[in-house]
């Protein structure tokens, strides 16, 4: 490093559009305008630090950089590819807790420097407009006046969408007549999927599918709605801008406890959360355990709108433009008062044993399948073959609220079951066919399928479930046991109180 000021090199995009669909995009773009307006931007070559925010940074012995990989920590191809180019004098920026938690189990003994620095969500661009709600649903085609629902993102499988679904036909057995609005694209198999799950639920006439929405429009949405849900179980959901873009516009959020969303709502004052899980490496939300603070929610406009304004504030303290640029200048003016010595510049990084296994795993299911061209298609080929078992355990348990199912529920009314998958019975093994992205088969015994088609038509208490049992000639023993094996099977769950 020279003896001036400190000089950077950028890898972020230059220039964006307000109306960039891509919110990582959008946040590169922010960033780089606020570096450019702090430092000196020169080349490469004439850099002290250059700021990257990419996959698979190419190895040279050049300048130290600070890396922002948004959601990659979760992508077992960015410890396979990218995280072993880094250099003990290179700097990672965690964006959450869990990125930390991540860190910690993957990286091995010597690593680069490690600063945690939460991103951020254009506070000028998602605002509370205080207009007409009902102007605003008309724009896109939403009823008035009914209690309406937010799913926001791009639609497919990870993102679990279906979960919102079977909120809201909860809210229309409790008596809530709820509408869920989808903004956003994906794959046609998995739009078809919704279309026809909605259809069993009851509900097909309740859910509205509006496209994907630049920016103002997508403010506009956030406004029109009384709640957003996020039950997303994105493997490399390290952070959450959705949740954070409807805050800002002043929409109380329900999220999935999952990933770096866990630090972004305050719980009983912006949203709540449902509790997460593992079973066999792979997830589960409650999204039972929000229909009651959901349904007081929409029958509280008083205390929704409290939690409305409360969301904007958390926002503008914690995750605005303005705090994350004077977390990134004083992260900078660290780095400057001790930069690393040529010694940790010419070391590279090591993995801990755990992550020597899922990168080893990962690499020989890419082998094996050359027709996987990338990250996502290795995922689906280990999601089938292995069920997450081993590539993906590790990971998991940095980002679920529990790294094991619930515990069977208790002997009253409280912890009532319910079911998460959809089921076919076949007339010999008796079958389960899970939904996305949780595409497999369970060969059940007599009890757990009686017990999993009983539930087909909502959540039951344990009472209700035995007084069933006993009339269709199951002893209470064998009633257990069925509960326990649907638990281990990640196939139903126990209902409980939002996750604080």
């Amino acid at each position: 490093m020279g003896d001036g000021p400190l000089r950077l090199a950028l890898r972020l995009p230059d220039e964006i559009s307000e109306e960039t669909g891509d919110s990582v995009v959008r946040v590169n773009g922010q960033i780089a305008r606020m570096l450019r307006s702090a430092f000196e931007v020169v080349a490469p070559a004439e850099a002290d630090l250059e700021v990257w925010a990419v996959l698979a940074p190419e190895p040279h012995a050049g300048a130290p950089r600070l890396l922002m990989c948004h959601g990659a920590l979760g992508d077992p191809g960015h410890w396979l590819r990218s995280v072993p180019k880094l250099r003990v004098g290179d700097t990672l920026a965690a964006h959450s807790r869990t990125d930390l938690d991540l860190i910690a189990r993957l990286g091995g003994t010597p690593f680069c420097g490690v600063e945690l620095l939460p991103l951020f969500v254009d506070t000028s661009c998602f605002v509370p407009l205080g207009a007409d709600r009902d102007r605003l649903r008309a724009r896109f085609g939403l009823p008035p006046r009914v209690p309406l629902l937010l799913s926001a993102g791009r639609v497919y499988d990870e993102k679990n969408v279906h979960g919102a679904l079977h909120l809201l036909a909860a809210l229309h057995r409790a008596g809530a007549r709820a509408h869920l609005a989808v903004a956003g694209d994906g794959p046609a198999a998995y739009r078809a999927y919704l279309e026809q799950l909605s259809e069993r639920l009851a509900v097909r006439g309740f859910v509205h599918f509006v496209g994907a929405q630049g920016v103002a429009a997508l403010n506009e949405l956030y406004n029109a709605a009384d709640l957003l849900v996020h039950l997303s179980l994105v493997r490399k959901e390290n952070f959450g801008l959705v949740p954070l873009e409807a805050q800002a516009a002043g929409l109380p959020v329900l999220s999935s406890h999952w990933g770096g969303l866990r630090d972004l709502v305050r719980p009983g004052q912006t949203g709540f959360y449902a509790r997460t899980w593992l079973v066999r490496g792979e997830r589960r939300v409650d999204w039972a355990g929000l229909v009651e603070p959901c349904l007081d929610l929409l029958r509280d406009a008083p205390r929704r709108a409290a939690f409305g304004r409360q969301a904007r504030a958390h926002v503008e303290a914690e995750y605005a433009p303005a705090p994350f640029r004077a977390r990134l200048l004083a992260l900078l003016d660290r780095w400057a008062a001790s930069p690393p010595s040529a010694a940790a510049l010419a070391r590279r990084v090591a993995l801990s044993e755990a992550a020597k296994e899922m990168v080893f795993i990962y690499a020989l299911v890419g082998r094996e399948h050359p027709e996987a061209e990338d990250s996502f298609a290795i995922s689906r080929l280990l999601q089938r073959e292995q069920h997450g078992t081993f590539a993906y355990r590790a990971i998991h348990a940095c980002m679920a609220t529990s790294a094991e199912p619930p515990e069977l529920p208790e002997p009253d009314d409280r912890g009532p079951l319910y079911r998460l998958v959809d089921f076919e019975s076949a007339a010999a093994g008796r079958r389960v066919i899970l939904e996305p992205p949780w595409d497999r088969s369970v060969a059940l015994g007599e009890a757990a399928a009686w017990l999993l088609a009983y539930l087909q038509e909502g959540p039951a208490a344990l009472p209700a479930l035995r007084d069933a049992a006993r009339g269709n000639g199951l002893a209470e023993p064998e009633l257990t046991l069925a509960v326990r094996e649907l638990l281990d099977e990640g196939l139903v769950g126990v209902a409980g109180p939002p996750t604080q």
